[in-house]
Formats: structure tokens, C-alpha cells, sequence
């Protein structure tokens, strides 16, 4: 175990980031939320957003950071972070600190959820990835192909569809009632349309997804069909996540719940959907700081 006094835990995901100071009995100290941090689509980005949490947190303990990253491990649980070159980056942004940990947000979400034992997380935000531990030890992933060509049934993909089918009823006349809070998002003519297509992130993306969520409640039948579609591509990624293994299955993310009931229903009574575990990055990124796993790429 790492004898540190603190533990900088950050999940940054496609649509937002949150970090927290924590002592090692778990106490926080300092938290901070802000915007996206996906290291694959925009690097500069994510870093700056890790670097404002540091700063964030460091201000709410009253100690200059430098003197705080001697006392700190620096553990994180990011979304993009595979390739080696974004990982490197990520060191070089970060130095001084006690430790420095780096993992994947699906591969802390996993450690959140069952530590040391073996187990299973479908993580359903921005984007999916299914990740799970067997009795050996072994990790493996499925999914996490990012946006847009992966990530199927995430947020950005079921945004990305729900636009484009809006815009194919847009120009067979079809009139899609509940969707029209799209024109508050787009914009009514061509020309605001193609605006925002061509500046839309997979956080963009994404933030359409709860009135899509309102259309459904009121029972709009296509809102229906696509979230049905997207649990669909879910239910397919939890099955080959498991395998055919004798092992829980542990959903996180921002859409897990609103998803939950759908893919269930799919994956039937012979997958245990474990309800009660805290299957999230920040929760994963803590634990790995403590020594409870390795982190998935780097320990320094």
C-alpha cells in the first residue's frame, strides 16, 4: 500500500468530471465537478479539466499545491486514455506528485464496484464498455471503441441517431411533436443545423438525451423505439462481456439507470444485476490509490 496522507481521485467521463481530496480512511476533503474530460477526443482539453480540479481542491484545503502533491497520490479513472501517447501526456501534465496512477474509467468503475473479487460493470454514460474481472484475476474489456464509430447505445450514440432521425422527418415533412425541443438545441433553419453539426461533441451529443428521456415518459412512440434499440446493442455487449462466466454484473454511469429496467429485461433472470454496488470511477480510482488494485496502465 502506498503510505500517502491523501488520494487525488478523479472519473473523468465524456460529459462531465468529478474529482475528490480524500484522506486514506476514505474522508473527503475537497470535491470538484466540471465539464468533459475524454482523453481521446481532446486531450488539451481533458487535462485542463483534471488541472482545474487539482487546483480546485488544493484551494479548499488551504495548501499550495506543490506541497500537496508531495502528499498525494494522483489516481484517475479517464475515459480515452489507451493510447500510450494520451497516457504520456497525462505524466507529463502531472508531476511532483507522491504517486500517479492512471486506469481507464471502465476499468476503476470495476474496481468500485468489487474491489479485489471478481466481477463484472457495464458502464453506460457518454459512451459503453463492459470490463470485467474473473476469479483469476484476469481483466478483460469489451466495447469502449469510442464515438463515433463504437460506444453503441451510450449517450452520444443515441443522441447522434435521435438527430438524425429527426432530420430525415424534417425533410419528409413528417411532424415529430416531441422532438421539438431539437430546434431550441440546433436551431430551426439550415444553416444553425449545419452550425451545430459541425461544432457537435459526443458531450453535445449526449445532452440530448434527457428530454428524449421526457418524450418517452409521454409516451412518444419513437422515443421508445430508439431507446429500445439502444438497449438492444447493450444487452448484446453485457452478454459478451459475461461470457458464459458465473459472475455478477454491475451497471454505472448516467444512463445506467434510465436504461436499467430495458436491459434487464433483455438479459433475463439468469444474470444476476447486482443493484446495491457502487460501481463508479471515483469510488475505483480511490480504492486503486489505497493499493486494493494495481492501476490498469502506470503506477510510478
Amino acid at each position: 500500500m502506498i503510505a500517502l496522507e491523501f488520494v487525488f481521485a478523479v472519473d473523468g467521463g465524456g460529459s462531465k468530471t468529478v474529482a475528490e481530496l480524500r484522506r486514506r480512511d476514505g474522508s473527503v476533503v475537497a470535491r470538484f465537478r466540471g465539464g468533459p474530460c475524454n482523453l481521446y477526443q481532446d486531450s488539451g482539453a481533458g487535462i485542463s479539466v483534471i488541472r482545474d480540479g487539482w487546483l480546485s481542491c488544493a484551494g479548499q484545503v488551504a495548501i499550495a499545491p506543490e506541497l500537496l502533491a508531495a502528499r498525494t497520490c494522483f489516481s484517475v479513472g479517464l475515459a480515452g486514455i489507451s493510447l500510450v501517447g494520451v497516457r504520456a501526456l497525462v505524466h507529463a501534465a502531472f508531476p511532483g506528485f507522491a504517486a500517479r496512477l492512471v486506469s481507464g474509467d471502465g476499468y476503476a468503475a470495476l474496481v468500485g464496484a468489487f474491489g479485489a473479487q471478481p466481477g463484472a460493470v457495464l458502464s453506460i454514460g457518454t459512451g459503453s464498455v463492459g470490463c470485467r474481472f474473473e476469479a483469476s484475476g484476469r481483466f478483460v474489456q469489451v466495447g469502449g471503441w469510442g464515438f463515433p464509430a463504437g460506444d453503441r447505445g451510450g449517450g452520444a450514440w443515441i443522441g447522434r441517431k435521435l438527430v438524425g432521425d429527426w432530420l430525415d422527418r424534417r425533410d419528409a415533412l413528417i411532424d415529430v411533436a416531441a422532438w421539438r425541443f431539437l430546434e431550441s438545441r440546433l436551431g430551426s433553419s439550415r444553416d444553425q443545423i449545419l452550425a451545430w453539426l459541425r461544432a457537435a461533441t459526443p458531450s453535445d451529443y449526449a445532452g440530448l438525451v434527457p428530454d428524449l428521456l421526457q418524450a418517452e415518459r409521454a409516451g412518444d412512440s419513437d422515443a421508445i423505439l430508439l431507446l429500445d434499440a439502444a438497449a438492444a446493442h447493450l444487452a448484446r455487449l453485457a452478454r459478451s462481456l459475461l461470457a458464459g462466466l458465473d459472475l455478477d454484473l454491475a451497471l454505472a454511469g448516467g444512463l445506467s439507470a434510465a436504461l436499467a429496467p430495458r436491459l434487464t429485461a433483455r438479459l433475463g433472470p439468469q444474470v444476476r444485476v447486482s443493484v446495491g454496488r457502487q460501481a463508479s470511477a471515483l469510488e475505483g480510482a480511490w480504492r486503486i490509490g489505497l493499493g486494493d488494485r494495481p492501476a490498469q496502465f502506470s503506477s510510478d
